[in-house]
């Protein structure tokens, strides 16, 4: 491939990235927006979403009779740990914790919206560095890739995904807050769809692979410079 035809890929595909981030950040606009105006108006916050209605002591869910299997000779016992629910809520208040919890649970439920957005910002970034760099005459990849810029944003994106699971904590805290305050609903257990056995805890192994294998990248394409230089 030409650099000719390089440079017309490499375009394209920044073409594509600020296409996405565009959108993706209209969207969220959109949202808060929304939000906003919904209080504004008509005082009163609306909500929409799932919980999970959790067996208790006090509430017991039950499957009635056995159930028999496509398998011959099998029969299956199933024992509900919940059930899923679908909740609308009108919370006709405007205080200020009521419009404050909803802001941040707005927030959170769109967290994996935010922590898409930021990377493709930083891959977006790096995508530009190699554009400019075969503009400008430099044939590498290793060399418009790696440079201390771009070292910067790969660590932040590997920061990125170690973060992301704390992130999606706040998810649960929030929401769990959420569902306390505003869905009381007397011997019923009522907790967050998205549980804590949910949660990404393997992207933080993932983010430090992510940040050793751009350490060493960085190592080597170093190396490689200094050998150029000794040759």
């Amino acid at each position: 491939m030409n650099i000719k035809k390089k440079i017309l890929t490499i375009k394209s595909i920044k073409i594509l990235f600020d296409v996405a981030i565009g959108i993706m950040s209209l969207s969220l606009v959109v949202l808060l927006l929304a939000f906003v105006l919904g209080v504004a108006n008509d005082n009163e916050i609306y909500s929409k979403g799932y919980a999970i209605i959790e067996q208790s002591e006090n509430t017991t869910i039950e499957l009635q009779g056995e159930i028999p299997s496509n398998h011959k000779d099998v029969t299956i016992h199933l024992e509900p740990e919940g059930i899923k629910v679908a909740y609308d809520i009108d919370i006709h208040s405007n205080s200020f914790s009521a419009i404050l919890l909803k802001l941040f649970y707005v927030i959170t439920l769109n967290i994996s919206l935010l922590f898409l957005l930021f990377q493709l910002v930083q891959i977006r970034k790096i995508v530009n560095t190699v554009y400019k760099g075969f503009k400008s005459g430099e044939v590498s990849l290793g060399h418009c890739v790696f440079t201390d810029k771009n070292i910067k944003r790969m660590k932040y994106i590997s920061f990125s995904f170690i973060i992301l699971p704390f992130l999606e904590l706040l998810v649960y805290i929030f929401d769990k807050i959420f569902l306390k305050t505003y869905l009381q609903i007397q011997e019923l257990n009522i907790v967050p769809e998205f549980g804590l056995s949910q949660i990404s805890w393997e992207y933080i192994l993932i983010g430090m692979l992510f940040y050793v294998m751009v350490d060493i990248f960085r190592k080597g394409i170093s190396l490689q410079q200094e050998n150029d230089l000794t040759i």
